[in-house]
């Protein structure tokens, strides 16, 4: 498979994986939510996307970021779309996906980041990660009361897939505002993030003690 030139590449993974550490973020609004993390100079080798909307790519400067799906236009919030794509063109994940800590952001509620996580985590667990971190958002109860329950039903299915779960949970956001409530939520991941994977590739810690979660 031949690498693609373009500033988004799809279905291109590199050829040897040696990171200790991976942040993987899940559709278009986890993307951004990664995308940001770039002002972080430590985490900038760590960082990789994954969507089916190549516009939403596009607009992303993250060196590394996948695009699948055949039409480019997105899921259409169909997660069984998403989820489907997501099997049939996903190659190489083993070879991003790091052994020791794999930490997966996902935007509850997008019909993507729903479809993907699913099979991401499932390869971790076969390629044996030390350490599964899922960090996700529930939607605000003014989306829609469906929508948050589907959310909230699929993160209880995720659990046994990980080792810990840290949750931002729109609702309980001193917020006025949906860009306000988006706003102090992606703060609240990146600083999460910032501390706990500069604890390990700045100090060398990594402990592993049972499932946790963690809600913000």
């Amino acid at each position: 498979m031949e690498e693609n030139t373009n500033s988004t590449i799809p279905f291109y993974f590199p050829k040897e994986y040696k990171s200790i550490v991976s942040i993987i973020g899940i559709g278009g609004g986890a993307g951004r939510i990664v995308n940001e993390m770039q002002v972080y100079e430590f985490l900038k080798r760590y960082l990789y996307v994954f969507d089916m909307n190549r516009k939403e790519m596009e607009e992303l400067s993250l060196p590394h970021k996948y695009l699948i799906g055949t039409d480019e236009l997105g899921s259409g919030k169909n997660k069984r779309f998403a989820e489907s794509e997501c099997k049939k063109t996903l190659q190489g994940l083993d070879r991003i996906t790091s052994k020791i800590l794999s930490c997966f952001i996902v935007c509850l509620g997008g019909g993507t980041g729903e479809g993907y996580i699913k099979t991401f985590l499932q390869k971790s667990v076969e390629i044996g990660t030390k350490l599964k971190l899922l960090v996700v958002t529930l939607p605000h109860a003014s989306e829609g009361i469906e929508k948050r329950n589907n959310a909230l039903r699929l993160l209880q299915s995720l659990e046994e897939l990980v080792d810990a779960i840290y949750v931002v949970d729109y609702d309980t956001l001193p917020c006025n505002t949906l860009p306000g409530l988006f706003k102090e939520g992606n703060r609240r991941i990146i600083e999460f993030v910032k501390t706990l994977v500069g604890s390990i590739v700045n100090r060398g810690v990594l402990c592993k003690s049972g499932k946790t979660r963690r809600a913000a």
